[in-house]
């Protein structure tokens, strides 16, 4: 019974220093407290927050005849194991992506209204405009709206390309909207403080841009919208 004891509160030892210095916690910071505010571990939430009960119970009760008050189960000390994997080996951009071939995009020289039914038959919000694979713009209802108020549009063209509206996709002049761009590489915990961050400013994250490196003027591989990361367990 101590031997399995042991391991466990051994493991859970290890958890929190991992932690602590993966994220550069600061000493007073509880590690595993830390990690229940995590997104990308609230699928386990429920069983971390067991562990740190039994572990505290283990902690804080002296052991009876030399014995500990309870045994933590090898369920436990296997859910330890694998969140000391996750810590060491986490999520990355391009395991939770949306990878460019998935990705409705189009160019300056496509038609606008096709597009448009694209976005009404499959719900999306955003339609990313590129130039020879390189993020140029990004087109929504409220560019569209935007555009027609400014150039007194009652209608649109049936011809009327993205090139026709030019002004309006760069990412810079979203008027409500403001974008990101990160590597494939980058930890998902990152790209979550970036959304977490978002809620401060005054402007929507509309989307986060995965390329290479994080740089503009590489070509996409892939988006992240809030969705996505409302999706990782």
């Amino acid at each position: 019974m101590n031997a399995r004891t042991d391991l466990f509160l051994d493991k859970y030892r290890e958890l929190e220093v991992l932690v602590a210095t993966v994220y550069n916690l600061p000493p007073s910071a509880s590690a595993v407290v830390y990690l229940l505010q995590r997104k990308e571990f609230r699928g386990v939430k429920s069983d971390l927050e067991l562990c740190k009960d039994v572990r505290n119970l283990l902690s804080h009760n002296p052991k009876i005849n030399g014995r500990y008050a309870v045994e933590p189960s090898e369920e436990l000390i296997a859910l330890l194991e694998r969140t000391i994997e996750r810590v060491k080996n986490p999520l990355l951009a391009r395991h939770i992506w949306v990878p460019k071939e998935k990705v409705c995009y189009r160019t300056m020289e496509d038609a606008v209204r096709p597009a448009m039914l694209d976005m009404i038959q499959n719900a999306y919000s955003h339609i990313p405009i590129l130039k020879n694979g390189v993020v140029a713009g990004v087109f929504s209802e409220n560019i569209l709206l935007h555009y027609m108020v400014d150039s007194a549009c009652a209608r649109m063209d049936d011809n009327m390309k993205f090139s026709d509206m030019d002004g309006y996709l760069p990412l810079q002049n979203h008027e409500t909207e403001f974008f990101r761009f990160v590597g494939r590489d980058t930890p998902a915990a990152e790209i979550e403080d970036i959304f977490a961050a978002a809620q401060k400013e005054p402007k929507r994250l509309g989307l986060v841009f995965v390329t290479h490196s994080g740089q503009p003027t590489e070509k996409l591989l892939g988006i992240i919208s809030a969705w996505d990361m409302a999706g990782i367990d």
